[in-house]
């Protein structure tokens, strides 16, 4: 018998050398410019903020969300601001395969409850994935449903939905522009 790590193996008693230890994980270096993720909570409080917001130079106001430090908007309302711009997009509900249908450069047909102010200060958000159907692209974004409605980032929409965004850290102001 053979003598490994003190278990005894069929085939004689000489002891075996301990395997060395593994190598060490190489440490990550992420690459320039790289922005981690963030990582939201699933479900959490949510209190009303305000954000400065320039469309196309014009002063707009859009119901806010910040969670963790980041502003949330509700989805219909986008699509509400951008309509009659270069940006508009329209956004139905599929009940049937529940996603939402985003239209790119089609009217936005308001359904009710754009624009208006939340009933309370503070409300509960729950985190969610939506499958949003674009041309014929299959898009999942994160986004916190808070009392029924969408709200998401207006980061990484742009990309999409043919609108430039910006932030002026001198005023604190985001700025869209669809020109």
């Amino acid at each position: 018998m053979r003598i490994i790590d003190n278990v005894m193996l069929p085939g004689g008693t000489a002891p075996v050398e301990p395997l060395p230890p593994p190598p060490p994980i190489p440490r990550f270096e992420p690459p320039a410019g790289f922005i981690p993720p963030v990582i939201f909570p699933t479900s959490i409080d949510v209190y009303l903020t305000t954000a400065s917001i320039l469309l196309n130079g014009e002063n707009i106001t859009l119901l806010t969300y910040n969670i963790s430090g980041r502003n949330f908007f509700r989805f219909r309302d986008i699509a509400y601001v951008l309509n009659g711009t270069s940006a508009q997009f329209n956004v139905a509900w599929d009940s049937a395969i529940r996603a939402v249908i985003v239209t790119p450069n089609q009217a936005y047909e308001v359904v009710g409850g754009e624009m208006e102010n939340a009933n309370a200060e503070r409300l509960t958000a729950t985190i969610t994935a939506i499958e949003i159907l674009l041309d014929d692209s299959r898009l999942y974004i994160n986004a916190y449903n808070i009392g029924g409605n969408n709200f998401v980032m207006l980061r990484g929409l742009e990309e999409y939905l043919n609108f430039n965004l910006d932030w002026d850290a001198d005023t604190s102001t985001i700025l869209i522009n669809t020109d």
